[in-house]
């Protein structure tokens, strides 16, 4: 008996409504107390870099009054620290064609996503940058405590401890710990962290009364040995607005953070997005000179481009722990 069957019928598949795939994570160090967005200097007024000033505390011993005897006079001094621009922009394009092949809008539906989210993660890669330069740099190897060769080589208390006293009494300041998901791992796993609820949101983990930022775009790691399997974690303590981030505004001087343009001759969309911004680590100075008008990331992770500003460990808003998993 013959009849149609299956084979002989094309059968239109379903598809869902386009969305746009999230990377969730509720604990972003750049959406953190640990960066402040601070208006130290207006980027409207032009230039690659900002010198960031400041007055040195006064470390002179106070002197013996003695009648007839002048004191010593003591100069109060000053330094800088050195924030260079990074100028970024990116551009998203379809063809109409795409949209009526998709039944949706492929920049459209990304709009919001690239508006906000996408500088989100494009902060997080040049935090990321910073922190491995300042890490792995011999102008603040006083601030690392490297334990990737002792026998006790993991984070954990007893070289949290060490790491800790590089700053004396002033470890106090300090309120949250960045760490990479396979060190939080290792902590959960040894149940050394208790978790606390804000009035709304998820639970976040406290380790030795530090807030965890669990966030593997900035927490640096680095491959050591390759045939060893060895790679370097640098977890830092931080103090908060340890990071000092300002952004050129919108529609000042002629910057656009983001358009759309359209090309009707060859019916194509496109959304761009700029921003042209300084992320600034206290306490250090930029001496790099990069190959184009702003450094790239690799350029800002390199450790010769940094040099620290501060004379004392005690002046900086952090310290770095660098160890094996």
């Amino acid at each position: 008996m013959a009849g149609t069957n299956l084979v002989n019928i094309i059968i239109p598949e379903q598809f869902s409504e386009y969305t746009v795939l999230p990377t969730p994570n509720a604990r972003r160090v750049v959406t953190s107390p640990v960066v402040a967005n601070m208006q130290l200097a207006n980027l409207a007024e032009g230039g690659n870099s900002v010198t960031v000033r400041y007055f040195n505390e006064p470390s002179s011993d106070d002197e013996v009054m003695v009648g007839g005897t002048d004191l010593t006079d003591t100069p109060i001094t000053s330094s800088s620290e050195f924030a260079i621009i990074r100028e970024r922009a990116k551009s998203f394009a379809d063809f109409d064609i795409a949209k009526y092949n998709a039944g949706a809008d492929p920049v459209g539906q990304l709009e919001s996503f690239i508006r906000d989210t996408y500088w989100v993660d494009r902060y997080s890669a040049d935090l990321k940058s910073v922190l491995t330069g300042v890490a792995r740099s011999s102008a603040f190897s006083f601030l690392v405590n490297d334990v990737t060769g002792n026998v006790n080589s993991g984070f954990n208390v007893d070289n949290w401890l060490e790491t800790r006293k590089i700053m004396g009494d002033q470890y106090l300041k300090f309120t949250h710990l960045v760490v990479h998901s396979d060190t939080y791992t290792v902590m959960e796993a040894n149940n050394e962290i208790t978790f606390e609820r804000a009035s709304e949101g998820a639970p976040f983990g406290v380790w030795r009364g530090l807030t965890l930022l669990v966030d593997d775009a900035v927490a640096p790691t680095w491959v050591v040995s390759a045939t060893a399997n060895f790679n370097a974690y640098a977890t830092f303590a931080f103090a908060p607005e340890s990071v000092i981030v300002n952004v050129h505004p919108d529609g000042v001087n002629g910057m656009v953070m983001t358009e759309v343009e359209r090309e009707g001759k060859s019916s194509l969309s496109r959304l761009i997005t700029r921003r042209r911004y300084f992320m600034h680590l206290k306490g250090t100075k930029w001496v790099g000179t990069p190959a184009a008008n702003s450094p790239t990331n690799d350029e800002i992770a390199t450790t010769t481009n940094w040099q620290n500003s501060y004379p004392l460990a005690r002046q900086y808003p952090y310290v770095i722990c660098v160890h094996k998993n």
